[in-house]
């Protein structure tokens, strides 16, 4: 998914929660010799403006971990997980004044101190990519693609705690919820068209 530069998409220096639902594909072929890097969400840019890169790490042997890994200009965390248990897992980062942690289905499973601090977090000039590089001068025209589905992704201005990811990630939003500034669902039917995000004045329940 290509999501056009947004404003709001620049998180500053403050709190934040990205969360994402994903389901890796089970039957994907094994990565080489250092894992197969698949992206899963990214705002680039190299410069003051910030970034985000959200990725997996594919496994190298059947018994082996994939890794889940996020950095942004003022965040870093990641977890070895197995993704390919043909299941849904949702993924929460959340970042605080003091660490950065990395939650998978509502369990805490790494935190981070934030030890550096480059710049903000995302930013309102570059798109948002999901799922992959989107370049049409270059085939593929996808590249690091995930191989899987990506269900959902929420974004907030605010460090959720973990009852609050516990509460809400099985459910849908209304859209409306205090700091919520980006929600995809993803649930569009058609194979191509424009994706929506329900942050809006309609209280519509997806």
């Amino acid at each position: 998914a290509y999501i056009p530069a947004h404003p709001k998409m620049a998180l500053g220096l403050g709190d934040f929660t990205y969360e994402i639902i994903i389901k890796s594909n089970p039957s994907a072929p094994l990565a080489s010799y250092g894992g197969q890097a698949e992206s899963l969400l990214d705002i680039g840019g190299n410069g003051p403006e910030g970034y985000v890169s959200f990725w997996t790490n594919r496994a190298t042997c059947s018994t082996c971990y994939d890794y889940v890994s996020f950095r942004s200009s003022n965040a870093i965390t990641g977890i070895s997980t197995n993704l390919r248990d043909n299941k849904c897992h949702h993924i929460a980062v959340v970042k605080n004044a003091t660490d950065t942690k990395m939650y998978m289905d509502g369990v805490l499973l790494h935190t981070e101190n934030n030890t550096f601090n480059y710049g903000p977090t995302g930013n309102g000039i570059n798109p948002t990519q999901l799922g992959g590089f989107y370049d049409p001068n270059q085939l593929p025209q996808i590249g690091n693609a995930f191989n899987g589905s990506i269900k959902e992704l929420r974004i907030w201005t605010s460090a959720r705690t973990q009852a609050d990811i516990q509460k809400h990630m099985n459910t849908a939003l209304y859209g409306n919820e205090p700091t919520l500034v980006a929600y995809y669902p993803f649930d569009e039917t058609g194979a191509v068209e424009p994706i929506y995000d329900r942050i809006s004045p309609t209280l519509t329940k997806p």
